[in-house]
């Protein structure tokens, strides 16, 4: 055998000896272990709007919509009144293809909305 082929051979030999050895440490005893019993993290979908961020302009614009109807309908519900609604989605379509914003909203929950894009 050539010099190359010994020192090839050696090579191999060290790196297969290597990751045998990671392997070993690593699965051998137990892995990375977690906490079972730890908290597990909640998200929440209002923190998603950082300040100047795309939600929260648009955000604003579905709160200021809200206020208008809140003002031309004497009747709208306490909770839109008090600011945990928004306004019905079809008001809120309206007002946003006034405006010229390019989403609108497909159903509203509360203070959450399901929105989507629009072609320009």
């Amino acid at each position: 055998m050539s010099r190359n082929a010994v020192f090839l051979s050696l090579m191999a030999a060290g790196w297969i000896g290597f990751l045998a050895f990671a392997f070993y440490g690593l699965f051998a005893s137990g892995g990375i272990s977690v906490d079972q019993h730890a908290p597990h993290a909640m998200r929440d979908p209002h923190d998603d709007f950082a300040e100047g961020s795309l939600g929260t302009e648009r955000r604003k614009a579905l709160i200021e919509a809200t206020k208008l109807y809140v003002q031309r309908n004497s009747d709208a519900p306490a909770a839109m009144v008090e600011g945990r609604e928004l306004a019905p989605a079809d008001f809120l379509n309206e007002q946003l293809a006034e405006h010229g914003e390019r989403f609108r909203v497909r159903k509203v929950d509360g203070m959450d909305a399901d929105i989507f894009e629009v072609a320009a």
